[in-house]
């Protein structure tokens, strides 16, 4: 199955669209706790990168469905991002007590 090229640019967008929220709204909080310089903007290049690793990765072909893989891969990629991201935030103390 071929996907159309939109599909793809209105994917990229929409991940584009919540990497720069979580930046701004990282930002907002930043205001109201001092002492947090820095931590949104790591943040938002973090998000940023995994973006672009990702998007490479679906341009590879590796999250493609397969008869021969008894692993999804994409659940798996998924798995990775949210784990990542809360390992970060409980072993970070600066974005620890920005989400606080």
């Amino acid at each position: 199955m071929v996907v159309p090229a939109y599909v793809t640019l209105i994917q990229l967008a929409t991940g584009l669209a919540v990497v720069l929220a979580v930046i701004v709204a990282l930002r907002s909080a930043r205001e109201t706790a001092a002492g947090r310089a820095g931590v949104p903007e790591a943040v938002g290049v973090t998000l940023l990168a995994w973006l672009a690793a990702t998007a490479a990765l679906a341009l590879a072909g590796v999250y493609r469905a397969s008869p021969d893989v008894a692993t999804p891969t994409l659940p798996v990629a998924v798995l990775i991002g949210l784990g990542g991201a809360w390992i970060a935030a409980t072993t970070i103390p600066s974005l620890r007590a920005l989400i606080d």
